[in-house]
């Protein structure tokens, strides 16, 4: 029995040394913090990273590409140039210790919150961002505002002040917006701080203005008098988002268009609708620009070609009067493109043949560049006048501000022809040098 108890005592006193050992031994073995196994933001995964390792991916996340754009303006920048900043406590909070990097014991406990409050701002940069964004909104509080998609316009009063919404840009600033594979875009908003009582009168009299001078449309071949009185009927002014704004009313230039219809209806010729609005509604947004449309506005008429394919092998046939272009080959008409003809300046009729071919272009007037551009002839006598895809822009910074394409189908350039995106680089590779172009009413 004593023997029993002696075994019994050994066979404990191994195992407690054993023990002390094992516990002596894992002291010496270096502790490593790793972060939590699931803690994940947006598609950026930190779990089982090291301290390090997850400030290092987040110095990466800081000079990921940020676009803030407006209308007319873009601006590119990293998370840095904006001010925002981490707060590493966060992450120290989903840490825990492990040795052999697979046996880890949680230390400190996740926050319920996970990863709230990682995100902060350095107010100074963020302030000076914002301040340079405001500056180049000053212009908006200058000049009248038209919006061509939307056939609306309205005035700013002399003390307006147009800023960014700086609510709405913090909100998209989230953890979540922050941490995906691709860089964050963001649609700037802008808040308008404005006297209305003087913004509502002005925008009412820039509506009178509209009225003031008659407008000439053409019917097919029949020139209309669009007259000054019945122009003012189709102005009407509402309050939108606190600002008194001015809007062209399709329902009643249909209204208009279908007592034209009606009227010479022994032209048998059939308008495209929803063109021959917008035609009307261009024509007077433009003046509101500060362009003067100084020809008929041509209303787009429903139909076909008007030459039978025997003019050449190859040709195109423009038609104006239905903002139409016939693609012929072999005597048949291969496809047909919505287009675009002269607004401010009338795109010629006759016979003219594709001069050139010139990847990217440049317009005589305010700096719109033209790709695919074809040249075909001369307009006012002076003046090159072709085939283009929708127009755009550079800014300051580069970005691109496009013609707006809701002009496809309505008289919108300065002469020439203006293609949608696509069609114009399709007719670039299929035209040739020489090839006959044929434009008519």
């Amino acid at each position: 029995m004593a023997n029993m108890a002696a075994r019994v005592i050994l066979y404990f006193s191994i195992i407690g040394i054993l023990i002390v050992s094992a516990l002596f031994a894992f002291s010496f073995v270096k502790a490593e913090e790793r972060v939590s196994p699931g803690t994940k933001i947006g598609s950026v995964d930190l779990s089982n990273l090291t301290y390090e390792q997850a400030l290092s991916s987040l110095e990466k996340i800081e000079n990921k590409d940020i676009n803030l754009s407006l209308p007319f303006k873009s601006y590119a920048l990293n998370y840095q140039d904006l001010g925002v900043t981490f707060d590493n406590l966060v992450i120290r909070r989903h840490l825990q210790k492990c040795y052999f990097r697979d046996y880890c014991f949680k230390e400190i406990q996740a926050s319920e919150e996970g990863v709230k409050g990682l995100v902060m701002f350095d107010e100074n940069k963020f302030k000076e961002i914002v301040r340079e964004i405001d500056e180049s909104l000053a212009p908006m509080s200058d000049s009248p505002q038209v919006s061509f998609g939307e056939g609306l316009f309205y005035a700013q009063d002399p003390e307006a002040k147009v800023v960014v919404d700086v609510n709405h840009l913090v909100s998209q600033l989230t953890a979540e917006n922050i941490f995906q594979d691709q860089g964050l875009t963001i649609q700037l908003r802008t808040v308008t701080y404005i006297d209305k009582e003087s913004q509502q009168r002005l925008t009412e009299e820039l509506a009178k203005k509209l009225s003031t001078d008659s407008l000439l449309i053409k019917y097919g071949r029949q020139p209309v008098t669009l007259p000054a009185e019945r122009i003012a009927q189709f102005v009407e002014t509402v309050t939108r988002e606190d600002k008194t704004v001015g809007l062209i009313s399709p329902e009643k230039v249909k209204e208009y268009l279908l007592e034209v219809a009606s009227k010479y209806s022994k032209l048998k010729v059939e308008i495209e609708e929803k063109a021959a609005i917008r035609a009307v509604q261009y024509a007077l947004l433009f003046r509101i620009s500060g362009e003067q449309v100084n020809r008929p506005v041509i209303l787009p008429l429903k139909g076909g070609p008007s030459t039978d394919g025997s003019l050449a092998k190859k040709y195109l046939e423009v038609d104006k009067s239905k903002q139409k272009m016939y693609r012929f080959e072999d005597g048949k008409v291969t496809k047909t493109y919505t287009i675009s003809t002269g607004l401010t300046w009338e795109t010629p009729s006759g016979d003219f043949k594709i001069q050139r071919k010139q990847g990217l272009s440049i317009s005589y007037f305010g700096n719109w560049y033209m790709p695919y551009y074809m040249p075909i002839g001369k307009i006012h006598g002076t003046y090159n006048f072709g085939f283009h895809e929708i127009p755009y822009q550079l800014g300051a910074n580069g970005q691109i501000k496009s013609r707006d394409p809701m002009s496809m189908g309505s008289p919108a350039t300065g002469g020439c022809i203006q293609l949608d995106f696509g069609d114009a680089k399709e007719i670039y590779d299929w035209a040739e040098i020489n090839m006959p172009v044929v434009i008519h009413d």
